[in-house]
């Protein structure tokens, strides 16, 4: 699956998005105040074993 830029607005503003973000905050390290789902990366692919 390929994230692409805004492909997470919708999801943004809802209710249970702002719950889980408060939930999962402890378990993520914090980059520049960003919510963990803004500071995602896509990492380089290495082995494509399909």
């Amino acid at each position: 699956m390929r994230l692409t830029a805004g492909s997470g607005a919708p999801m943004a503003g809802t209710d249970v998005n702002a719950r889980w973000q408060a939930e999962m905050a402890p378990f993520f390290e914090s980059l520049d105040d960003t919510r963990p789902d803004e500071a995602m990366r896509p990492l380089t692919e290495v082995f494509h074993l399909a």
